[in-house]
């Protein structure tokens, strides 16, 4: 702070209460920007602060970067960022630099934030964005790694595919046998037709039916994990089984 001569005590006592808050103010101001460069540093996920730049009709045309985390440069693999035009980043690839444009520009619209998956990114990387925006030129968007994730899923479709796959083969070989055990019970019991023995082949004949009937069954759990799981409705699951 500074005085103007001549002053009195009072502008003295003054002057020093105003520096000395104005201190205080600066000192937890420059501390509470120590802890927010800390955490924005320190998310584990790719993090960038853009201002929109909107062409004459209105739509979203770009993206200037305002401030990024490092992780963010390392995914762009670019180590200055500031200042820099989304577009001009190799961050995004193919037609998902286009969604994740029209995601912010719905976002600055409504102001509600929204996330989108399968935005492919560089490095072959499968990235899953949620956008923020707190006024209508600029938003906040958060890129988050789910590479092994999709990876893990692609696995696990795969081997639901190859386990169905044997299912089916093995359900489609023994119905071929049990066709055959058919035609040999079928024999016996003309050949057998007035003999005591006739009752065991028709026995037989029931036990064959149970198992067909327990290998029709195995049939209803061969798409599972073929499709998203869906809400179903109880009560129309119920009416459909009493029906």
């Amino acid at each position: 702070g500074y005085i103007i001569k001549p002053f009195g005590e009072r502008e003295l006592q003054s002057a020093i209460e105003v520096a000395i808050y104005k201190s205080g103010v600066e000192k937890r101001l420059s501390e509470s920007e120590e802890k927010f460069r800390t955490l924005f540093d320190c998310i584990p996920d790719a993090l960038c602060y853009c201002r929109m730049i909107t062409s004459e009709d209105g739509t979203l045309a770009d993206l200037e970067v305002i401030n990024a985390n490092p992780e963010f440069q390392v995914m762009a693999q670019t180590p200055a960022l500031t200042g820099a035009l989304f577009s001009q980043i190799p961050f995004l690839t193919g037609d998902s630099s286009g969604r994740f444009l029209l995601l912010c520009q719905s976002v600055a619209k409504t102001g509600v934030p929204e996330s989108i998956d399968g935005l492919k990114g560089n490095q072959n990387l499968w990235l899953r964005v949620h956008v923020s925006s707190y006024d209508p030129d600029h938003i906040v968007a958060i890129f988050v790694d789910v590479t092994e994730l999709k990876r893990a899923a692609e696995a696990l479709r795969l081997s639901n595919h190859k386990l169905n796959l044997l299912a089916s083969i093995t359900r489609h070989d023994i119905r071929n046998q049990i066709q055959a055990l058919y035609g040999y019970f079928g024999i016996l019991k003309t050949e057998l037709e007035g003999t005591p023995w006739l009752e065991y082949i028709l026995k037989g004949v029931q036990v064959v039916d149970t198992i067909v009937r327990q290998i029709s069954f195995t049939k209803e759990y061969e798409d599972l994990g073929r499709q998203d799981p869906a809400w179903q409705s109880v009560a129309r699951s119920v009416e459909g089984a009493a029906e």
